[in-house]
């Protein structure tokens, strides 16, 4: 592992710990769902990765629906923040090791 990734690997793990002590702070789904979104955005940023949602206009803008990710790789739950951020859909997380 050269320096440049280790910077990034404290530095993804700062930005974690500070979003995560933001969201204990506050109690509704929209404020939550706002910090949720901006740390996707800055971290994908900082990983100088791009996201683009396809067929948007097909996700529902609000009600219940499952979505199921197999979280081959640890940006999934970001891509999904992004992908609903224009809707009214929170999401909770839910996860099953086998």
């Amino acid at each position: 592992m050269n320096f440049n990734k280790i910077k990034l690997a404290i530095y993804a793990l700062f930005l974690t710990n500070k979003f995560g002590l933001k969201l204990k702070q506050v109690s509704k789904p929209n404020d939550k769902k706002s910090l949720r979104v901006e740390y996707s955005k800055t971290l994908l940023k900082k990983l100088k990765i791009d996201v683009e949602v396809k067929d948007r206009d097909k996700l529902p803008l609000d009600g219940q629906f499952l979505l199921i990710s197999n979280h081959r790789g640890i940006i999934d739950p970001l891509v999904v923040e992004l992908a609903l951020e224009d809707t009214s859909i929170y999401i909770n997380i839910w996860v099953m090791d086998f």
